[in-house]
């Protein structure tokens, strides 16, 4: 995986800052949602399909950088921007992209943050909606794991049923029909 140049760093930066929780400001992080689209929406227009795949390349190690940051705020708005990316068609291979953010969310949902943990659900929840055979695997996956830490009954393990419990409400929140 190649790293972000500079210069999509501090791009990237802009648009994620408006991802990063700021309180329940659930209007900004939403109003960041549609900026980090549009951004990709327009890079979509206005590159050739050799350096939008740079582009995608970096987008995404960005993404798994804030994932895996000691910053809760930036896993926060990595979470939210995989979420925000999900619906939008800008990969040829849209199982690929739908197997790096699973990546990413496993490292989320094991979270010992709540915000964390929270931002990570909600996006399990939307991938829910993404029909893909990636997203189907993923989903079987993290509801037998919630399963496992609902049955979990030591005090270190509070934690995971909490989490549990988010991945679970995400999942039937989005896809009833599964529950």
């Amino acid at each position: 995986m190649q790293l972000p140049t500079i210069a999509t760093t501090d791009v990237f930066n802009k648009y994620f800052n408006d991802l990063r929780p700021r309180g329940n400001n659930d209007q900004l992080r939403q109003q960041g949602m549609k900026n980090l689209i549009n951004y990709v929406i327009s890079q979509i227009r206005e590159m050739s399909s050799e350096n939008f795949v740079k582009f995608r390349e970096e987008l995404h190690t960005y993404i798994w950088k804030c994932v895996n940051s000691n910053n809760v705020a930036d896993k926060v708005g990595g979470f939210v921007a995989c979420e925000a990316l999900l619906d939008l068609d800008y990969d040829d291979n849209p199982a690929a992209k739908i197997e790096h953010f699973s990546k990413c969310l496993r490292f989320g949902l094991q979270a010992v943050d709540r915000q964390v943990v929270i931002a990570s659900a909600r996006c399990l929840g939307r991938m829910v909606q993404v029909d893909s055979t990636p997203t189907a695997e993923c989903v079987d996956l993290e509801i037998k794991r919630a399963a496992e830490w609902l049955r979990e009954k030591s005090d270190k393990a509070e934690i995971r049923r909490q989490a549990g419990l988010m991945i679970l409400k995400e999942i039937a929140k989005n896809a009833p029909t599964l529950f």
